[in-house]
């Protein structure tokens, strides 16, 4: 994990999720993050419980990864197998 500060314009946050491996969201109750479909913009996998509005945007390891809701054993699976496939 890199912290890369705030970042004021489009064009960083673009190249920022471009360069990430996978973005992790590991809300417990959230409708639909827009970090989420921020990163699958950038073609970036998100990896997340399946939980809230995160179901819509994740497309089980097709785009992502949907862990069953609050197993955190799950969701080092779906970290481990999105990292295995890039």
């Amino acid at each position: 994990m890199h912290y890369s500060g705030h970042l004021h314009d489009d064009l960083s946050l673009r190249a920022l999720y471009s360069a990430a491996d996978a973005m992790v969201i590991p809300s417990r109750q959230d409708n639909l993050p827009n970090t989420g479909v921020e990163a699958h913009a950038c073609a970036t996998p998100v990896i997340a419980f399946n939980t809230g509005g995160l179901p819509d945007i994740v497309d089980h390891q097709r785009t992502g990864y949907l862990a069953k809701a609050f197993e955190t054993d799950d969701l080092a699976r779906g970290i481990a197998w999105v990292l295995a496939q890039r």
